[in-house]
């Protein structure tokens, strides 16, 4: 009787061991980030500059205020092509940068230089290539966009 009790004590302790030291599922790098420093025109950083990021055919939208050395961030954004960053401070021109694609897993970094001047002037900067080149990082990997699948 002593030893069937140790024996199904044995065996519930090797179960729970098991089940806690089994390795868990690894999760699939799935998402974006973005991040950068504002300026103004003398290199000076820009703290507490409103940032943007968006991309309306995926309805994503989320605003970030810069730190107090000008450093924004977006963690865990959804890959996409079509994103764009609006950069606005008062006593600042409003700065766009548009056609920002963000690949799987990739952090990009996109610095912004407000010029000084009338809110209500708006520039708009518009990428002309896809590609982009990953400063953050040395990992070497290549993406997969959804025209090409």
């Amino acid at each position: 009787m002593r030893r069937t009790r140790f024996t199904v004590f044995v065996l519930c302790l090797f179960t729970a061991l098991v089940i806690g030291f089994a390795p868990s599922p690894a999760n699939a790098q799935d998402n974006s980030n973005v991040t950068g420093v504002v300026t103004d025109p003398s290199g000076a950083v820009v703290p507490d500059a409103s940032v943007t990021l968006s991309n309306p055919s995926i309805g994503f939208s989320l605003t970030k205020t810069t730190n107090s050395i000008g450093i924004y961030e977006f963690s865990n954004v959804p890959p996409a092509s079509g994103y764009s960053l609006v950069f606005s401070k008062s006593g600042f021109v409003t700065l766009t940068l548009g056609t920002i694609t963000l690949n799987v897993g990739n952090k990009e970094r996109r610095d912004a230089q407000l010029r000084v001047g009338d809110a209500a002037v708006r520039i708009q900067v518009t990428a002309s290539s896809t590609e982009t080149l990953d400063t953050t990082d040395a990992a070497i990997g290549s993406n997969i966009d959804g025209d090409r699948i």
